[in-house]
This record gives C-alpha cells, structure tokens and sequence, in this order.
C-alpha cells in the first residue's frame, strides 16, 4: 500500500471508518463536502492501486515468455548473452 492510501485510506478520522454494515450494504454517512471527497479519493486509489498491480502482474508475464524464448532459441540466446 502506497503512502498516500494509508494517509487516506487508514486515517482514523476519515469517514469510512464511520461505515454502516446491514447485510450485503455498506452505507458510508457523510456530513461535509470534504468527508465526500475523502471517500471518492479512496475509491479511486483503490482503483488504481489494482490498475498497478495488473501492469506489474502482466509486465512479469511477458519478462518471463521472453525469457522462455530467449533460452529456446540459441541465435536469441547468444545475442542476449
């Protein structure tokens, strides 16, 4: 977790730690523009903190079939050495 979503996220006054759980809804009651803020903020953090995860996950996929194909291949092989 980045520090900035920690900063957000986990502050203990932030208003998503006023959250209200009734069965499968969660209810976040907010009484000023800036706790409506703070909640969007952390919304789309949440999105991109996955966004960067998925980046990170396929750009090791693809390091790892290059790799896969530079070792199957001796001229690849013997360029990369």
């Amino acid at each position: 977790m980045h520090k900035i979503e920690k900063k957000i996220i986990l502050d203990k006054e932030s208003p998503i730690f006023t959250a209200k759980a009734d069965g499968n809804n969660i209810c976040v009651e907010y009484k000023t523009y800036l706790d409506n803020y703070i909640i969007l903020c952390a919304k789309f953090l949440s999105v991109v903190g996955a966004s960067i995860t998925k980046v990170e996950l396929s750009l090791n996929m693809l390091n790892g079939e290059l790799l896969k194909n530079i070792s199957d291949d001796c001229v690849l092989l013997s360029f990369n050495i």
